[in-house]
């Protein structure tokens, strides 16, 4: 994760790129925590260039970040403001869970079905509709009522 904490004025801004240590890519969807002095809590999730932004009033003193994303070892890092003028930047790496070869990036896989090819009649050509006869459908449906 590229990681940039910049404080100017009143407020501070915490905002990165989430990435993963084998791929380098973005990691979509993490959840983002940053814990400040005063205990003012503020999060986001990361889109899909696994980019986040966080924006609270200024403090100074200790702050905690905490990135969880599925399939990757929570991450949780602390340091210090010191004054409101600094500009902190890092970069962090989520690592992915021992167990888990390839992370699925906070999605679910779409299941497949497989669907046999199969080769119509000529009837069944007919039944079907089409600019050319788009009632095709509803005749055969009656056809089948009156039996």
């Amino acid at each position: 994760m590229c990681f940039g904490m910049t404080c100017s004025g009143q407020s501070v801004t915490v905002r990165g790129h989430v990435l993963d240590k084998n791929t380098r890519e973005p990691i979509i969807f993490a959840k983002v925590k940053v814990t400040f002095v005063s205990n003012v809590i503020a999060g986001a999730m990361t889109d899909a260039d696994g980019f986040f932004s966080i924006s609270k009033p200024a403090d100074t003193g200790n702050f905690e970040i905490t990135i969880e994303s599925i399939d990757y070892k929570p991450l949780i890092l602390t340091g210090k403001i010191k004054s409101a003028a600094e500009i902190i930047d890092m970069e962090f790496i989520l690592e992915p869970e021992e167990n888990n070869e390839a992370p699925s990036r906070g999605m679910p896989e779409k299941a497949k079905t497989e669907i046999p090819p199969r080769i119509l009649t000529r009837e069944e050509i007919e039944r079907l509709p089409s600019h050319e006869n788009p009632s095709a459908e509803s005749k055969s449906k009656k056809k089948r009522r009156k039996k």
